[in-house]
């Protein structure tokens, strides 16, 4: 079985600017469910760039589609790069 838990909300903490962040490990074990390394994921709906941040940190291509011209230039950009630097831990 696939059951996945993830720690939800961020209690007032959330940095990223956008209303409806989620985990990164909810899209980083979807991405590694469903594509191989150095696959192309696509995120029609980037936000503040979690998918893509987690596609990168697992060795794929992101590519992502966002109306919002602030997330586009400021949001994606930081997440993406706050989630490359940070290392994948090991599930238990």
């Amino acid at each position: 079985t696939n059951i996945w838990r993830y720690q939800t909300g961020n209690n007032g903490n959330d940095q990223t600017g956008h209303p409806a962040v989620f985990p990164e490990g909810l899209a980083g074990d979807h991405i590694l469910s469903w594509s191989n390394a150095g696959d192309i994921v696509l995120d029609p709906f980037a936000g503040s760039g979690t998918t893509l941040g987690a596609a990168v940190r697992r060795w794929r291509k992101g590519i992502g589609i966002e109306l919002n011209p602030i997330y586009v230039k400021e949001l994606i950009p930081k997440r993406v790069e706050e989630l490359r630097r940070v290392p994948i831990k090991k599930k238990k």
